[in-house]
């Protein structure tokens, strides 16, 4: 069981620290920092948990980020994603 992307989204990069992700089921569209979309279409690929989640989170990290600042990056992350019902949990 791990946190998955809800659909396979589209990406549209505005060249701006900031990311356009269209959620073709929903028909949403938002604008996502680089970074959680880089999240997004990591777990598009199959299920992760959240240790493979703050893994890839600190490799992606422009910054160097301590443990505890990962920890509170992918819960107020994940959070925000599944309230706009981007992720799922299975």
């Amino acid at each position: 069981m791990g946190w998955v992307a809800s659909s396979n989204g589209l990406f549209y990069d505005r060249d701006e620290d900031q990311v356009v992700y269209f959620d073709p089921c929903s028909g949403d569209t938002h604008l996502v920092g680089e970074l959680v979309a880089r999240l997004l279409g990591f777990l598009q690929r199959r299920e992760r948990g959240e240790e493979d989640i703050k893994a890839f989170l600190s490799e992606q990290a422009s910054v160097s980020l301590e443990y505890i600042e990962i920890e509170g990056l992918v819960a107020d992350v994940l959070d925000q994603l599944l309230a706009l019902d981007l992720i799922e949990f299975r």
